[in-house]
Formats: structure tokens, C-alpha cells, sequence
């Protein structure tokens, strides 16, 4: 919030699809909860979403870090966020520089488009 000058950082994970059985499972195996999402447009058909709160990431994500390999080093930097932070919540001021680090390297990670040439051309068509 800028008006507060302060930052606030939540950690979750979440897996939408129209099929329950998928999030259903996750929720045995992982915890968390899973909500139903009725359409709002016609053409979109409803989803089952399962999801998982900070401590539960907390729990999951050192378990399954070695087997990631897409999401690897977005899954260290959460790891390291998850460290500094109480209840995956980062709002007292000593980490603020370091949690807004980490909001900057996973935004460049989880950018569309893997560079293809010396000159910097992804794999989204651009206008030129």
C-alpha cells in the first residue's frame, strides 16, 4: 500500500481445473481447501480450486524442490521468502528490501517468452 509506505507479501499455491478429482487429491495428500468457482462468462465452464496457505507451502515446497525442474529457482526464492517471514507474510521493515528483491527476481523468472537469439527475441510475436 503506498499511502502506508509499507509492502505485504502472501505465499500460496493454488491449482484450478474443471475436473474435482485433481484438487481433491491434492487436498488429501497436501491439506489446504478446495472451492468451487461457478462461470461468470458463458463461454468459461466453472473450476475446483485447491489451495494452500503459507504454512502449508512451508511444509510442501522443501519436500518437493529437488523433483521441480521449470520452477526450480522460483521455488528457491520462495524457500529463502518463506525464511525471512513470519506466517509467509512479509511486513516489518528489515525484510522489506530483500522480500521486494525477491518479488523482482520471480516477476522476471515468471516472465512469457524464452530468449531465441543473441539479439533478445522471444517467443511472443511483437509489433514492430
Amino acid at each position: 500500500n503506498k499511502q502506508r509506505d509499507s509492502y505485504n507479501f502472501h505465499v500460496g499455491i493454488s491449482c484450478q481445473m474443471t475436473d474435482s478429482s485433481i484438487p481433491d487429491r491434492l487436498c488429501d495428500l497436501c491439506g489446504g481447501g478446495v472451492y468451487y468457482s461457478e462461470r461468470q462468462i458463458v463461454k468459461h465452464k466453472s473450476v475446483w480450486q485447491w489451495h494452500l496457505s503459507a504454512n502449508g507451502v512451508r511444509w510442501l515446497l522443501p519436500q518437493i524442490v529437488n523433483y521441480l525442474l521449470i520452477k526450480r529457482k522460483q521455488a528457491d526464492l520462495l524457500i529463502e521468502f518463506l525464511t525471512i517471514s513470519k506466517r509467509g507474510v512479509s511486513q516489518r521493515a528489515e525484510y522489506n528490501s530483500r522480500a521486494q528483491a525477491i518479488r523482482m527476481a520471480m516477476r522476471k523468472l515468471n516472465q512469457r517468452g524464452i530468449p531465441t537469439s543473441p539479439r533478445g527475441s522471444t517467443s511472443e510475436p511483437t509489433m514492430e
